[in-house]
């Protein structure tokens, strides 16, 4: 009995060393992808070559293992949706059928990011509609799009992580090159969290994998996997460790910068280095993601900061074509819900399948790919041509549908008499008031009548680079919808001016500021607040400076002074030629200036400066999917403190800077990126009252850039002013 007894006690406890070892058994994914360097190892040509090669390859290489044990058949990660775009465009529809049924199978992994981008630089809407072509084609197929990634670039916005939920993502993962940048190195070597919950202010998200730096063919860049062997042994001496206390590893990337990857080991490497510690194997990016987050994703770090723009700015380097896009984008949502209200009661106006709306998204999915920055293979010239190529893809469709929609809804409204009528069309899901204006060439002796109200409305004729123009007061133009006015033939309620105007002063119920001949605003009073000062010069910039200063070089007249508005008009040569138009208006609590560069300015970095008269404010500013706190985040701000590049921030559509109770509103039209105050990479001016938006220049950044803006002469930016007397309040803003 007692040598039973101690016989029992010996296989418990052998039992128990078995279910320890098993609990403690290490699991490592290693995935094989061609890191997308577009424009760097190749051309657009030479990559659309690359793709089907390198997709023909691996699908005979995943069915020639599809008979071993499910960790070892190899499987192929692309890092880009613009491989499958290629491969359905270029193969027989049996070629592709085969590459769904392996997507579908989990031997090939597609993300919803159309190239390998920058996000820096877009809005929240480019975004979104990058997605759009993936989106369709997981629908078509039932495909799994659920990961999405930004590859190579030392920093990441935060917004993005919103974006990439809405869309369907759950997961990320990111590597960079540590290499083109200042970001301080030893600062992405010990990154604060190597696993998290990468999540937006609204609480959404993605899992993200983001492991401290090595070196860029390790863990941590974006070829972990370069070697197939080392990354599992790298992965294996990273778990269980103090910064990365989890069981359950993955070493991803294998292409790095080479244009094609043809490497059947990674089965053998997973079959040969698996053992009762250790599980290998060959992964798609999302078996990984799967298994972590069963064992760890209730009990992982949340992340929701932004580590500011690196390689992000290089689109200012051909700024006006950049710009374009940007605009294009917002004009697109007037252009849809025009196509949509036409389309109500005629569905075929809106086709399901569009050539032009199809390039469109795939354009915009393209336009930011990372290299912008140039530094590869390929010239600028070659790269710019590609660049305008895309965006002309954009505003193409933009055009042709919003001049389509404009037609077909203005066709449907009734007319009686020959009076000329025309809508307003509010695309925004609120009731606006706002100025309104179109071409005209008959008389000033007549009237404008809101047919909903029957009430005339203000109006004014003003001319504008020759061209003649009605601009009407429309008020209360419903959400998503429109009202309709008729031009009647006879003189109507005369409504009083706008502004007073003496020299370079005017002034409305609003605001009275001074003005320089070169555009430039030295003061700015608030009426409605005991005539508060706004404006004060930091750096010798005043407000809508682009660098002149109070200089008087230039000329100043007045463009009109009407009963909707008054606009100066100010053109100069310093420090480049300008002209700018700056109008208030009679019944709209906002200042509007439209600038225009009309010259190459070369490689020099231009910003038109807005250095306000607040002590110590606080900045909010539009990122991407996010409004973001400019301070960081040991202030209670959204800014990381390490690893980071703090010289510019994005800028969508606006940047508050206020105190407690009050601050003023900067709206933006067509820039992507600021500066707060003085900051650079490692620090965050976070208490400037100077806004320095980027007009354009050759930042440098993955690269020495695209040259001299690729030749343009003409860059616009617009931008709006608004001070408010209350605290911040980002739905007002």
């Amino acid at each position: 009995m007692p040598v039973l007894r101690n016989t029992l006690v010996a296989m418990v406890c052998y039992c128990c060393l078995l279910i320890t070892a098993h609990a403690q058994q290490k699991h490592i994914y290693i995935a094989n992808d061609d890191h997308t360097d577009y424009f760097w190892s190749g051309n657009a040509a030479t990559y659309q070559q690359a793709f089907l090669d390198v997709l023909d390859y691996y699908l005979d290489l995943n069915d020639a293992t599809a008979g071993n044990a499910a960790p070892y058949q190899n499987r192929y990660n692309c890092d880009a949706a613009y491989w499958v775009y290629t491969y359905k465009k270029y193969k027989t529809p049996t070629q592709f059928q085969r590459l769904v049924n392996q997507i579908q199978s989990g031997h090939i992994s597609v993300p919803l990011n159309m190239l390998v981008t920058t996000y820096g630089g877009q809005s929240a809407e480019a975004v979104l509609r990058g997605m759009y072509w993936q989106g369709r084609l997981q629908r078509d197929y039932d495909l799994p799009f659920d990961i999405a990634i930004s590859m190579e670039n030392q920093t990441q916005p935060l917004g993005v992580s919103s974006l990439w939920a809405g869309a369907g993502a759950r997961y990320s993962w990111k590597g960079v090159c540590g290499c083109a940048s200042p970001v301080n190195y030893s600062e992405l070597q010990n990154r604060t969290h190597e696993i998290y919950h990468y999540r937006g202010p609204d609480s959404t998200g993605v899992l993200m994998k983001w492991y401290s730096l090595n070196y860029n063919q390790g863990l941590g860049g974006y070829a972990e996997a370069w070697n197939p062997a080392t990354a599992v042994n790298d992965c294996t001496g990273k778990c269980n460790t103090a910064d990365y206390p989890y069981l359950v590893a993955g070493g991803f990337g294998r292409g790095w910068d080479n244009l094609t990857t043809f490497d059947n080991t990674f089965p053998a490497v997973a079959q040969s280095n698996s053992n009762a510690n250790r599980q290998v194997y060959v992964s798609n990016e999302r078996d990984f993601f799967e298994h972590f987050e069963t064992l760890y994703g209730n009990n992982l770090p949340t992340e929701c900061v932004t580590y500011g723009n690196d390689w992000d700015t290089d689109c200012a380097s051909l700024a006006e074509v950049t710009a374009s896009v940007k605009r294009s984008v917002e004009k697109l949502r007037s252009a849809e819900t025009l196509a949509t209200l036409v389309a109500l009661q005629n569905p075929a106006f809106y086709p399901a399948a569009d050539t032009l709306r199809e390039k469109c998204w795939v354009a915009l999915g393209q336009y930011w790919e990372h290299n912008f920055g140039l530094g590869g293979c390929c010239g600028d010239n070659e790269r710019a041509n590609w660049q305008r190529a895309l965006a002309n893809d954009v505003v193409t469709y933009v055009n042709q549908l919003y001049a389509q929609s404009v037609a077909a809804l203005g066709g449907k409204i009734k007319k009686t008499g020959t009076n000329q009528r025309f809508f307003v069309m509010n695309p925004l899901n609120w009731q606006r008031t706002d100025a309104a204006e179109l071409n005209y060439t008959g008389s000033a002796a007549i009237k404008v009548i809101d047919l909903q109200t029957g009430q005339e409305t203000p109006f004014e004729l003003l001319t504008i680079d020759g061209v003649q123009k009605l601009r009407i007061l429309a008020q209360n133009i419903p959400p998503a919808g429109y009202k309709s006015f008729e031009i009647q033939n006879t003189s109507g309620i005369t409504f009083p001016n706008t502004a007073t105007i003496s020299g370079n002063q005017m002034e409305n119920d609003f605001y009275r500021l001074t003005v320089t001949n070169s555009g430039v605003i030295t003061s700015l009073q608030d009426k409605l607040n005991a005539s508060t000062e706004y404006c004060q010069p930091l750096n010798s910039r005043y407000l809508n400076d682009l660098g002149s200063g109070n200089s008087s070089a230039g000329t100043l007249s007045v463009v009109n002074n009407g009963a909707v508005s008054a606009t100066f008009r100010c053109v100069s040569s310093n420090p480049v030629q300008h002209t700018t138009l700056i109008t208030i208006y009679k019944n709209i609590n906002r200042i509007d200036l439209h600038n225009t560069i009309n010259d190459n300015f070369g490689d020099a970095v231009r910003t038109y400066a807005f250095s306000f008269n607040l002590a110590n404010p606080t900045t909010h500013h539009e990122e991407l999917g996010a409004i973001l706190k400019a301070k960081e985040t040991t202030q209670g701000g959204h800014y990381a403190t390490t690893a980071r590049r703090h010289g510019w921030q994005t800028l969508n559509h606006f940047a508050d800077v206020s105190l407690t109770g009050r601050g003023i509103t900067l709206s933006n039209a067509d820039a992507g990126f600021m500066k707060l105050g003085s900051s650079t990479t490692n620090f965050l001016d976070q208490n400037s009252p100077q806004v320095n938006v980027l007009a354009g220049g050759r930042m440098a950044g993955s690269g020495p850039g695209i040259y001299n803006q690729n030749g343009d002469t003409q860059f616009t930016n617009r931008f709006a002013l608004q001070i408010h007397n209350n605290a911040f309040n980002q739905v007002n803003a």
